[in-house]
């Protein structure tokens, strides 16, 4: 080969390397505040998993955590709700509208949370005083319903892409809850019940910190109706998506607990715990892809937003990667640290976790910018084929082999998501345009003196 083409092939590499560490350079000043903004949140969920696991296990009440852990993952699907149906259209809409009307829109999904309330707390009353007591009920579903008012606050500072303002609240809600438990857990007065009515406090405490930041405004009723008909319309397939993923997540708990009982339950969310640490990493990147991609999806096309999610997706591997490596390789000593010696005869179920956890990042960051921009039934497929595997693979393996069969479950389901959204979003068309003839959803507002946005989506072409 002529020695002018290898120069030439080296300085090709040399610009893309450059170009690459520059968009991740890029990626890391706008990413800064949104990873400690979630760092405060995930921290404050595994500091409550660390505190409660370790203040039960001294109590010989590992079966109370795993009723714990259960409730959370309750939580978890009931919020899979309000994200598709209140949240997302905030997320999407919001990161394309000026701040007035983004305070408004925010006080029409508030109300919008009040209205899904008793389905929320009734499904949190119901199951945790079928498998504990009524105390606890109550206070699950009061916490469960003011988590997602504090969680609508947080994503709509969020879609502005205020994170820096976000923290101070959500230090409140997360990092107190976890103070509050702590002092708590040190005590006579230590209880589940207990436990709910502090994230309760801490969730109240850190929404009304944001609802000033945000200056909220409080809405008329046409507005609440008319944006909740065009909020059905966008998130209906992420309801969809998330319900049969989340639903599916609950399912294989319970499953787990008549397998195994509430002590194996608890060892398993105690393991997982270790993998929380990736959580602020995973939803900082979401929380990046979703306002950029659907901006440049507005402004520039498809390829545009395709730009995007390398570019924070990106990102995420390179601050995944050593932490993940890391429990990789020194599982032993991870689960001394964070639970008992006598669970390292649980190793090999880790190692297999971790490598199911970086799948599902790929797999969910891919989800992620598809519902950024609007393609919400390519991203149910994919959810649709997780849940499929876990049901058909992993509940009778986790009913046979228990941990290990769960893990192994979780490896099958986590690459049939890979290869789904990978497959969604390379067959995406070349040109923008949207996939279907629908009529387009924009918050208009009543008030006069806020102006009306600029429609996100393009018209369905003519016939």
């Amino acid at each position: 080969m002529p020695i002018g083409k290898l120069a030439h092939l080296a300085r090709s590499a040399n610009d893309n390397k450059g170009r690459i560490v520059r968009a991740l350079g890029r990626a890391g000043r706008h990413g800064f505040w949104a990873l400690a903004d979630q760092g405060v949140a995930s921290l404050g969920s595994f500091g409550i998993f660390f505190i409660l696991g370790r203040a039960f296990a001294r109590r010989d009440a590992m079966g109370e955590f795993g009723k714990f852990g259960m409730l959370f993952e309750l939580m978890w699907f009931l919020n899979s709700m309000h994200a598709a149906l209140v949240i997302y259209p905030l997320s999407v809409k919001g990161a394309t509208t000026d701040r007035k009307t983004l305070a408004r829109m925010c006080g029409v999904c508030v109300i919008l949370t009040l209205v899904l309330a008793p389905v929320i707390g009734g499904a949190a009353l119901g199951t945790a005083t079928i498998i504990s007591t009524l105390s606890v009920g109550f206070w699950a579903a009061a916490a469960a319903v003011t988590w997602q008012i504090q969680e609508t606050t947080r994503r709509a500072l969020m879609a502005e892409l205020r994170f820096r303002d976000a923290i101070v609240g959500d230090t409140i809600r997360y990092l107190g809850h976890v103070g509050a438990v702590a002092a708590l857990s040190r005590t006579s007065a230590f209880s589940l019940s207990a436990v709910f009515a502090l994230m309760t406090a801490a969730s109240l405490l850190g929404a009304a910190v944001q609802a000033v930041q945000l200056k909220l405004r409080l809405p008329r009723v046409p507005e609440v109706t008319r944006f909740g008909r065009e909020a059905w319309v966008l998130g209906r397939w992420v309801l969809a998506g998330n319900a049969s993923g989340l639903s599916t997540n609950f399912l294989f708990s319970t499953n787990f607990y008549y397998w195994w009982g509430a002590e194996t339950v608890g060892i398993a969310f105690a393991l997982n715990n270790l993998l929380r640490f990736t959580n602020p990493i995973l939803f900082a990147v979401s929380s990046l892809i979703t306002p950029h991609a659907a901006r440049a999806r507005v402004t520039s096309g498809l390829a545009a937003s395709k730009r995007e999610l390398l570019k924070f997706g990106a990102l995420g591997v390179v601050l995944l990667s050593p932490y993940l490596g890391f429990v990789a390789l020194f599982p032993s000593w991870c689960i001394r640290f964070a639970t008992k010696p006598e669970y390292q005869q649980y190793r090999l179920v880790l190692v297999i976790s971790v490598a199911t956890q970086a799948l599902i990042y790929v797999g969910q960051v891919l989800g992620v910018y598809l519902n950024a921009i609007e393609r919400n039934r390519r991203a149910f497929i994919g959810q649709i084929l997780y849940s499929s595997m876990f049901v058909v693979v992993g509940m009778p393996l986790c009913a046979k082999w228990g941990l290990m069969g769960a893990a192994v479950g979780g490896i099958f389901a986590s690459i049939a998501l890979v290869i789904a959204n990978l497959w969604a979003v390379e067959t995406l068309p070349r040109h923008e345009g949207p996939e279907t003839p629908r009529r387009d959803v924009t918050f208009k507002p009543d008030d006069p003196t806020v102006p009306a946005p600029v429609p996100t989506s393009a018209p369905a072409p003519a016939a």
